[in-house]
């Protein structure tokens, strides 16, 4: 089950918050650098700037046409005004206003420390906008002091592109949409943490103030939060048409209305999370949520002992020896590591005597990370495996699927696919046979003769095969889709960013047979016509589809965005969906974004179920 959820902390009646203000120290400014004069590099993607002191991390800011190029700290930046040539900043470092950063900043590991920023009316952080397409991964901010009378983050004010393997720690004050790394996101953010503290008025979270059709994965916030206002979290202040997955926070939240341990207002979907921190607050609090409007929490649990709590708007209250008991949370559908009867995404890993962790927290779960295997020879794949400690498990049968775009005997990746094993632990790889031949299909693509899939691999051919779509096709099995995902439909995409649809509609037949297809995930930020099929053409007939668990996620600029179909102009009947779809609010909807055919006998419902916007069909 993808909606599973817990908190173990403390929650409580009004406490007075603290608002958290920087000190200044004018000093000599830094001298910023001409567009140009780095360490090295060309700025292009593959040669990218190389960033090796202040003043040319500065000096990115500096000229607007740096903005859009690229760059790689090559070591290690101190911004400490006190040092000869220091500077406390106003606003934003980098892109404060327009243009926004539209390049890629890779920190390769390395850190900027000390930045301080005083600025009264305008936005704190290193990064003041990223647009769609720009990038900032592998990068730390270590002791910043930011202070804003508006939004302010600790590294970015304001997202819409892409956060990886990202950090801050220090303390960011602000007005609304105030987080410890990420003030409002609107695009993605993967693998990140903070452990500052963070306080405004409104919209604050320990590292994202507003998530609006974003989302946040993989992350933890271990901060203290507070709020003279609403809508307070411990991960995100508020998050609305977007989601939070994977993902804790773990330090004390206070605020007066919409206080949660993990989020404050909720108006997304939240999933795999857990928070164990105090929160107090006046009304609407809640340790993990706070209050939740129209977004998704199920299967959640709270810790009756340890919050002295027995009752709640939502979840399961427990004892602490039930919290700490894996047949409560397999009982709900969790999926945990070591036990492939539950599933196969490994979520969840539940250390002997404590509360269930999840997975990719190795400090807690002494578990190591799978190494990227994907391309490599099997030769090559083992020697990886064994630099981390792990073995490539030779006496197993080596399984083998048909690939797009990996070549016949190389390695598609880990099976099953697990992400985490125990030291010394033997890995299943998944080897590659090759795209997939439809002349070796049992069908011919006739009415009397359908296409059988039976595979992930099979289906996902279809991509490559828009002379197919004109053919009839049934399902014999169901059909997991788990760690693959897309960003476009997998039959019938849009071909281009053009107003309409610009591609090859699907006009043939499509045959369920009552089978599911789980897992579909789809993710981009300005694709239009998104879900299993693009756009369903007016001679189709698409029958007895379920699909399970999808997670479709477009941008606000995404239009036609459904579950099963972006847009239908033909026959869909006897279809069902569980999962999540969003996009822009006129043309989204839970099974169908856009409807001008013939529907009959659809049904949605199940745990994460959330049409975000849109009209039903």
């Amino acid at each position: 089950m993808e909606t599973t959820s817990f908190s173990r902390g403390r929650w409580s009646q009004p406490i007075q918050a603290l608002l958290l203000y920087s000190a200044s120290c004018l000093v000599t400014p830094i001298a910023a650098a001409p567009g140009g004069e780095f360490a090295g590099g060309t700025g292009e993607p593959n040669d990218p700037y190389q960033i090796a002191t202040a003043e040319q991390l500065i000096s990115i800011g500096s000229d607007p046409n740096l903005l859009s190029r690229h760059f790689v700290l090559v070591a290690d930046i101190d911004l400490d005004p006190n040092q000869p040539g220091g500077k406390v900043f106003t606003q934003a470092v980098i892109a404060p206003f327009s243009p926004p950063f539209s390049g890629s900043l890779d920190g390769r590991g390395h850190v900027v420390r000390n930045l301080v920023i005083n600025a009264q009316t305008s936005p704190g952080g290193l990064i003041g906008v990223i647009t769609v397409g720009g990038t900032v991964k592998g990068l730390s901010v270590e002791n910043a002091r930011i202070s804003s009378g508006s939004s302010a983050g600790g590294l970015v004010v304001s997202n819409d592109g892409d956060i990886v393997s990202c950090s801050s720690t220090g303390s960011v004050t602000g007005g609304w949409a105030v987080g410890g790394l990420v003030g409002g996101n609107f695009g993605n953010i993967v693998d990140c943490h903070t452990a500052g503290d963070v306080s405004g008025v409104g919209e604050v979270g320990g590292l994202v103030g507003f998530n609006c059709y974003g989302s946040v994965s993989n992350s933890c916030s271990t901060g203290s939060v507070s709020s003279t206002g609403d809508d307070v979290g411990g991960l995100v202040g508020d998050s609305y048409r977007g989601s939070v997955s994977n993902s804790c926070s773990t330090g004390s939240v206070s605020g007066t209305h919409g206080v949660g341990g993990l989020v404050g207002h909720n108006g997304s979907a939240v999933s795999n999370s857990y928070s164990e921190g105090s929160v107090t607050g006046d009304c609407d609090v809640g340790g993990l949520v706070g209050w939740s409007s129209s977004g998704t929490v199920s299967s959640s649990f709270w810790d009756m002992t340890t919050s002295g709590r027995n009752t709640s708007d939502g979840g399961t209250g427990l004892t602490t020896a039930q919290m700490q008991d894996p047949n409560t949370f397999l009982a709900a559908g969790w999926d945990f590591w070591g036990n492939r009867l539950d599933g196969v995404s490994d979520d969840w890993f539940m250390p002997k005597g404590s509360y269930p962790v999840l997975c990719w927290q190795t400090d807690k779960t002494g578990l190591l990370a799978i190494p990227d295997v994907r391309g490599l020879t099997l030769d090559e794949a083992e020697r990886a495996l064994e630099a981390v400690g792990l073995a490539l498990a030779k006496e197993k049968e080596v399984q083998g699927d048909w690939d797009r775009t990996i070549p016949p005997g190389h390695v598609l990746r880990a099976y099953y696919p697990r992400l985490y094993a125990a030291p010394g632990g033997e890995v299943e790889l998944l080897i590659s046979s090759g795209p997939y031949d439809w002349a070796m299909n049992p069908g011919d693509g006739t009415p009397a003769g359908p296409h059988q899939i039976r595979t992930a691999s099979q289906l996902e051919s279809l991509l490559d095969h828009p002379e197919r779509w004109d053919r009839y096709f049934v399902l014999t099995g169901d059909v997991d889709m788990a760690g693959r995902t897309y960003s476009t439909a997998l039959i019938a995409p849009d071909a281009n960013a053009a107003d309409g649809f610009q591609g090859m509609a699907f006009t043939g037949g499509f045959d369920g047979q009552g089978f599911k297809i789980l897992n579909l995930a789809i993710t981009s930020r300005t694709n239009d016509y998104l879900g299993l099929f693009g756009f369903v053409g007016r001679q189709a007939d698409v029958r007895r589809v379920h699909l399970v668990a999808a997670r479709i996620t477009g941008g606000a600029g995404s239009y036609y965005v459904g579950t099963l179909a972006g847009y239908n102009a033909g026959a869909i009947r006897e279809c069902s969906a569980t999962g999540m779809a969003s996009g822009n609010c006129k043309h989204t909807g839970s099974l169908i974004g856009e409807n001008v055919g013939y529907t009959a006998d659809n049904a949605l419902g199940g745990a994460g179920t959330a049409r975000y916007c849109g009209e039903q069909p």
